[in-house]
């Protein structure tokens, strides 16, 4: 009788062990599949922002480069003007 009790304990512990084991192990395994899909769909955010700054880059909007233009334009005529008073 003692060892059919204890059969049956030893079978229910390996039991409970196991059922815990493969939940704590599909736990994990979503956790990794979660976190890769995030880091990806951030690599792919940043990927397509990069594209779109290089992209931007080569063909330079008109209205950007008057504003450019403007800024520097600005800055030397205070920097001539400068100039001028110092001398």
């Amino acid at each position: 009788m003692l060892r059919t009790r204890l059969l049956w304990f030893g079978l229910g512990f390996s039991l409970t062990g196991a059922a815990i084991s493969h939940l704590v192990w599909k736990d994990l395994l979503v956790d990794r599949c979660a976190l890769s899909s995030d880091v990806k769909q951030k690599f792919d955010a940043l990927e397509g922002r990069i594209v779109n700054l290089e992209r931007s880059l080569s063909e330079p909007n008109p209205a950007q480069v008057m504003v450019l233009f403007d800024f520097v334009l600005y800055y030397f005529c205070d920097f001539v003007e400068f100039l001028i008073v110092l001398c």
